[in-house]
């Protein structure tokens, strides 16, 4: 009986050991999270950004759209505005008082172009200096991307993205002055990867 009983066990243990899965390393994760990438056409998210200047920081909220290769959509959740960029000309839209402007080229909307991971996304696939490291928060495991930005500006040097390994969804972006200094900071929530957004969806006044 007590053979059979250590058999049992001894049998048990076999089975449980075959059964576990192996852990994906980290280049088998970053392949994977890679190949994802490469088929998102368009996202949506809920946007909660923190502007550090001199004085005290700026906070504000939006719905960020954005479909490939540069085209989206930021309404902000006051109500106040919206802003389109539909590839060439960037509108300015007033829904409370029913008005719109064309603009080229403006600071701020530069700015807000760069809080968007559309664009992290192809500096991603462009940039040979990228930094990959791992990093742990509140129990969740997550790829940490760093990238100098484009267009020297000293409070605009450089990006850091927070990617969850387990489902490829950006958690936070964080970007940095030439001394390292955090200047935004940019959370991520209700993350959504090739939803139906159409350029009236886009572009809808």
């Amino acid at each position: 009986m007590k053979k059979n009983f250590v058999g049992l066990i001894f049998l048990l243990l076999i089975i449980v050991t075959s059964c576990q899965v192996k852990k994906p390393t980290n280049e088998e994760l970053f392949n994977e999270l890679q190949k994802t990438i490469n088929e998102i056409d368009n996202y949506m998210c809920k946007a909660e950004i923190t502007i550090i200047g001199n004085k005290s920081p700026a906070e504000y909220s939006a719905t960020h759209l954005f479909s490939k290769p540069n085209k989206y959509r930021i309404e902000y959740d006051d109500g106040k505005q919206i802003i389109t960029y539909d590839g060439n000309k960037t509108y300015l839209i007033y829904p409370d008082i029913d008005k719109s402007s064309v603009i080229r080229n403006n600071k701020k909307t530069e700015e807000d172009k760069s809080f968007f991971i559309g664009y992290f996304i192809q500096l991603i696939l462009t940039n040979e200096e990228m930094q990959l490291e791992n990093e742990k928060q509140k129990g969740k495991d997550y790829f940490v991307i760093s990238l100098e930005m484009p267009g020297n500006n000293i409070y605009r040097a450089k990006q850091r993205l927070w990617i969850d390994k387990k489902n490829f969804k950006p958690y936070k972006m964080v970007i940095l002055d030439k001394d390292e200094k955090e200047r935004v900071i940019v959370y991520y929530k209700e993350f959504k990867y090739n939803v139906n957004v159409s350029e009236q969806k886009l572009f809808n006044q």
